[in-house]
Formats: structure tokens, sequence, C-alpha cells
């Protein structure tokens, strides 16, 4: 009876993480997307030229991004996907579906086969936006001292929350074993 609870904690941890890196991953692709906006129009306001070259920037970063999206279309990825590369590819997928088709087919999909696989909506994954939230806070923390100015994708986020909740499941046995 304790090792089925046992597998039932560890099954809800893990759906926990998954619907965590979906959040994350789609408000970062929110940021994403508005940042690429930002800077289109901040170009613009700079000159012709400048917003020119901008355009061909994103055109090779659109192109670049429809690439590691096409594979999310066929059924060999899903048999090898697993939570951490999906959650990439949503952020991804959902970071161009305002100006890619495929990114937006490729959205489309993942939330299908999420929504069919794990029962998780994958637009609306149901978590507290304060843990959401905290998580932000702790990459951004992770970013200003890697000093590397990449943003962190909603895998490497969700590597961040195994560390943090290893870290304090570990904690909390210390406390409770050296009082035992």
């Amino acid at each position: 009876m304790t090792e089925a609870r046992g597998y039932g904690e560890a099954n809800l941890a893990v759906s926990r993480r998954f619907r965590l890196g979906l959040e994350v991953a789609t408000r970062l692709a929110e940021r994403t997307s508005l940042a690429r906006e930002q800077r289109i129009q901040d170009a613009e306001e700079r000159g012709y030229r400048e917003a020119s070259e901008l355009r061909q920037r994103l055109t090779a970063e659109r192109s670049a991004a429809e690439a590691g999206l096409r594979p999310t279309l066929t059924d060999r990825w899903w048999q090898l996907a697993d939570h951490a590369r999906i959650a990439d590819s949503w952020q991804l997928a959902c970071g161009w579906q305002s100006s890619s088709q495929l990114a937006n087919d490729a959205a489309r999909r993942i939330g299908a086969e999420v929504q069919q696989r794990y029962g998780i909506d994958a637009a609306h994954p149901g978590v507290k936006q304060r843990e959401v939230e905290k998580l932000f806070r702790e990459a951004d923390m992770f970013e200003r001292m890697s000093g590397s100015g990449e943003r962190l994708t909603a895998s490497q986020l969700m590597a961040i929350v195994d560390l943090l909740d290893s870290t304090a499941a570990y904690e909390k046995g210390r406390s409770t074993s050296v009082w035992a």
C-alpha cells in the first residue's frame, strides 16, 4: 500500500512539474513575442535600413523555429518526446504562432497531444500563478548570476524546479532526521 502511494505521489510531482513547465513555456513565449514586436517597433523608429535588417534576422529566426517545430507534427517525434522537449516545443510554437502557420499548426498539435496523452490543457495547465512568479524570480536571479544574457527555456526552468524540490526535500529530511 505504501509503495502504491509512493508511485501516486511521484506521478503527482511529475505532473506538477510538467504543468509548471507548460505554463512557464506559455509565459516565456508571450515575453519573447512581445519583445520581438518591440524590437521591430524600435528599429522602425530608428530607420528603414535598421528595420529591414531586423526583419531579415527575424525571418531567419522564424525559419529556424519552423525547422525545430516541423518534427512535432510527426508521430515519430511524439514516440520519443519527453516532458522537457514538449515544453520547449510548446514555448517555441507559442512564441511564433502569430507569425508562422507552421508554428500555429505545431501549437495546435502539441496542445492536442498533451490533452490526449496527459489530460492537461497546455494553454491553461492549472498552475498556481504565485508558483510561476516565484520560478521566474529564481530564473531571473540565475540569469543575472550566469551573466550570459541568454534567456532560459522551459526545460531549463523545469530542471530548476527539480533542483529546488530536491533541495527542499533534502533539507526537510535533514531537519527531521536530526531530531529523530
